[in-house]
């Protein structure tokens, strides 16, 4: 399908606008072919870039494979099969030039032509319209998965190539940010594991320093627990307060379930609610 849409943009299917292609290759490693990189299913799910510095595993491939599958800067890469339907069209970009780098199974490559930017491609299949696509149209029972021409069929609103040059731009500078952040709040999350080990372990002197075991044995003494602060006891629980438990209510009682009465209980992940 093409077409004409408001402001110069255009309608393109995803077939006319990027070379599709289907890989075969498994992860064995069989004599006399060509080593290889292998990029997988996971590196695709679990990241939003892939550098030539990711750690792919190591495979072979026939020659054929490597012409048609191997993988270069610009290609987009979505999960083609999995488990579920919402696990289906999940992007992944290549940036950056690889070297023997394959693209795996149960995954497609998809191709852009000049008209794309590879970026921009990867956040609108990404974007919950195209997973809404994909995973209805994924078939299936116990492992789902999409045709060729499904993919090829998926409609797209295409921008000039101008504006998604600085839509990608963006997107770039904006996962790039999340990226430090996260990496920060992790660095964060382990100071706070430490200082949390340390205080429930050595606890503070009198001038709100943690007391140093190394230099100042005599402020520890031995415990059924360990080494723990001398002006420190070891008690039961059940010694310091009173243990109250319960039982979620019944789903027939609607003074707990949209009544009146809260309560806390945990869902089947583990969570609170």
């Amino acid at each position: 399908m093409s077409g004409k849409a408001e402001s110069g943009w255009t309608i393109a299917s995803l077939g006319e606008v990027a070379d599709i292609r289907v890989s075969n290759v498994d992860k064995k490693s069989r004599p006399g072919q060509r080593k290889v990189r292998l990029c997988n299913y996971m590196d695709v799910y679990r990241e939003d870039y892939l550098a030539d510095s990711h750690p792919f595993m190591m495979a072979t491939a026939s020659e054929s494979e490597v012409g048609r599958f191997g993988l270069q800067a610009g290609d987009v890469l979505i999960t083609k099969d999995s488990e579920t339907p919402i696990d289906i069209g999940v992007p992944a970009t290549i940036v950056g030039e690889v070297h023997d780098l394959v693209c795996g199974y149960h995954l497609a490559i998809l191709r852009p032509s000049s008209r794309l930017n590879s970026v921009w491609l990867a956040k609108v299949l990404a974007h919950e319209g195209a997973r809404t696509y994909f995973a209805c149209r994924a078939t299936g029972s116990t492992r789902y998965g999409l045709a060729n021409s499904t993919i090829a069929e998926m409609p797209l609103l295409v921008p000039t190539r101008k504006e998604q040059d600085r839509a990608a731009e963006a997107f770039v500078a904006a996962d790039e940010a999340i990226r430090r952040s996260e990496a920060l709040l992790a660095k964060l999350e382990q100071v706070k594991a430490g200082l949390l080990h340390d205080l429930l372990t050595r606890g503070l002197d009198k001038i709100g320093c943690l007391r140093d075991p190394e230099a100042h044995p005599e402020q520890f003494q031995d415990s059924p627990l360990g080494r723990i602060p001398r002006e420190w006891e070891v008690a039961q629980v059940q010694e310091l307060g009173q243990l109250i438990t319960g039982n979620t209510p019944a789903t027939s009682r609607s003074d707990y379930y949209g009544g009146d009465i809260p309560f806390v209980t945990r869902n089947r992940s583990g969570h609170w609610k």
